[in-house]
């Protein structure tokens, strides 16, 4: 899967608040939940400046690439 191909699944992810940015997108972490306000969006997925795509939350520290937090998220999507 390459990085162009990887970009079409973020939105078919069904991830709350997301909202693209300059580097990337950016929206609510379905793995620690951080919180019930709407406006806390502390995981980055972002897409410039590298070969890959990086997905990192400010708030619990989860660090991994675009493959295997879909993979985690939605492996359905994944078999595709």
């Amino acid at each position: 899967m390459n990085k162009h191909n990887e970009l079409k699944y973020i939105s078919m992810l069904g991830l709350n608040n997301l909202k693209r940015i300059p580097s990337g997108y950016m929206c609510s972490c379905p793995i620690c939940k951080e919180g019930k306000s709407p406006w806390r969006t502390r995981l980055y997925i972002l897409t410039e400046k590298k070969s890959y795509i990086t997905v990192y939350c400010h708030n619990c520290g989860y660090d991994t690439n675009l493959k295997s937090f879909i993979k985690e998220i939605n492996p359905y999507l994944f078999d595709e």
